[in-house]
């Protein structure tokens, strides 16, 4: 049996975020990334 379904080989419109979203998103990420570090560091008793 054949498929006659026809796939696009590529995609004309490529899917994007605002800027504004891209940036606030790696932003909130550092942001989290510092806090869990920070708490974990507390938790644990680190020291320099």
């Amino acid at each position: 049996m054949t498929n006659t379904t026809s796939i696009p080989a590529t995609v004309d419109v490529a899917s994007h975020v605002d800027r504004r979203v891209a940036i606030g998103s790696i932003i909130a990420f550092w942001a989290f990334y510092f806090v869990i570090n920070t708490a974990r560091a507390a938790i644990i008793g680190a020291e320099d």
